[in-house]
C-alpha cells in the first residue's frame, strides 16, 4: 500500500538526520553512518523496504533507552522534577522520517485531513489558523450574519 522507499531518498534521510557519535543497534555511531550515507544508502534500501513490504519492523532497532532529564525547576534530587527521555537508535529516525513521509502522502491523497485543520501539519502555523478565523468573521460580518466563537 505504501510506495517503495529509493536509494536517493534513503541518502537523503541519512544525511539530513540529526546525528551524533552514539552507537546504535549496530554498533556503529550514528555520526559514521551519516558520512557514509551514499554508500549505505542502497543496502538500506533493501532493508526498509523488506520492512515496509512485510509490515515487521526489525527487532533490534525497536529498543530505545530511557534516560531521566531534569525539568529545570524544583529540587534536582527529587524524582519527580524529571521526565523520561527514550533515545531510539538513529536507523529508527531515518525510518521513522521516510514512513512520515508516506503515510502522509497517503492521507493527503486519501483527503483525510480538513482544510480547517492546522496543528501538526506542514507550512499550517497558527497565524495561518488566525488568519482564516478573521477572514470567517469579517465575510459574516459583511453579510450581515451573526458571528459565534467558541474555544
Amino acid at each position: 500500500m505504501l510506495s517503495p522507499v529509493t536509494a536517493a531518498e534513503v541518502r537523503c534521510a541519512l544525511e539530513s538526520t540529526k546525528a551524533g557519535w552514539s552507537i546504535g543497534a549496530a554498533g556503529i555511531p550514528s555520526e559514521l553512518i551519516r558520512v557514509a550515507a551514499s554508500s549505505l544508502a542502497y543496502p538500506l534500501t533493501c532493508v526498509f523496504n523488506m520492512s515496509l513490504s512485510t509490515g515487521v519492523f526489525p527487532n533490534r532497532l525497536k529498543d530505545a533507552s530511557i534516560i531521566p532529564l531534569f525539568k529545570n525547576k524544583g529540587d534536582p534530587r527529587l524524582p519527580s522534577n524529571y521526565r523520561p527521555i527514550s533515545l531510539v537508535d538513529y536507523l529508527s529516525k531515518v525510518f521513522e522520517k521516510l514512513m512520515l513521509s508516506r503515510v502522509e502522502a497517503h492521507l493527503r491523497a486519501a483527503k483525510f485531513f480538513s482544510s480547517c485543520q492546522f496543528g501538526f501539519r506542514k507550512f499550517r502555523s497558527t497565524e495561518l489558523a488566525l488568519g482564516h478565523l478573521w477572514q470567517e468573521i469579517a465575510d459574516s460580518l459583511e453579510d450581515n450574519m451573526l458571528c459565534l466563537g467558541v474555544f
